[in-house]
């Protein structure tokens, strides 16, 4: 499983995530992305989310 958290940046550089995501699907990893603000704000519900994400592929 890869872990993403995106800056402001991200926002111009769309393709290349895409293209990113596209790569690590095929390789087959699950990816899941989280912002800053998620991260710094709302650490308990990206927790949450990781934890559920990787019980479910267990």
């Amino acid at each position: 499983m890869v872990v993403e958290i995106d800056g402001g940046y991200h926002e111009r550089q769309k393709e290349c995530d895409i293209l990113r995501t596209f790569v690590i699907n095929n390789l087959n990893i699950d990816l899941i992305r989280f912002t800053n603000n998620e991260v710094e704000n709302n650490i308990k519900n990206v927790l949450e989310k990781l934890q559920n994400t990787f019980a479910q592929k267990v």
